[in-house]
């Protein structure tokens, strides 16, 4: 049984330590037809091609998911011409469960104005490969007899806005960052 190669586009995987097991392009574009007198199209025109990436990952091992910008478009990947920025990391953790990062982004053509001021650093966070739910990001703290956290979800992200011309990105900006934790106790 073959399986279809998944391209890395944030740069997450590791040899040992991340391992992907879904990337997805998510391509779209405009078209503009050109009709004749009849209403029969005539001519075809693709215009504004964007990619909206996005890729799953699961852990091996003891893995420090490194410090990251959202909206910073900075990643490159072999064979692209698109830059892509992260606007979104989800990080499942639970009991009976691997540990799962799932990322969004959104590719910026190289020539798009880019900046350095309009980012979300998050820090670095340390991910175990047990299957069980973890505190991550200091998020909350919890203590007592016989309470137990089944389920730790987490959400980093930002909105991204963009300017186009012709259908194509020339500038972009990130607002509204935000890390939230869904937690389940028991």
């Amino acid at each position: 049984m073959a399986f279809q190669p998944k391209t890395d586009y944030f740069g997450l995987t590791s040899a040992s330590q991340v391992k992907i097991t879904d990337s997805n392009e998510n391509k779209s574009a405009q078209v503009a037809t050109g009709v004749d007198e009849k209403g029969d199209v005539q001519a075809v025109t693709p215009y504004g091609s964007q990619m909206a990436p996005s890729c799953s990952y699961v852990i091996a091992s003891a893995y420090t998911f490194p410090s990251v910008k959202i909206g910073d478009a900075s990643i490159t990947v072999a064979g692209q011409d698109d830059k892509f920025t992260i606007t979104s990391i989800n990080i499942t953790t639970g009991a009976g469960q691997p540990p799962t990062i799932e990322v969004t982004g959104q590719g910026i053509p190289s020539a798009a104005a880019t900046h350095n001021d309009c980012t979300y650093t998050i820090p670095a966070v340390n991910l175990e490969a047990c299957h069980h739910a973890q505190e991550l990001f200091s998020a909350f703290t919890f203590s007592g007899t016989g309470c137990y956290l089944t389920n730790a979800n987490y959400t980093v992200e930002g909105d991204l806005t963009t300017a186009t011309k012709d259908g194509e990105i020339v500038s972009f900006d990130i607002a509204n960052g935000r890390i939230e934790a869904n937690v389940t106790f028991v």
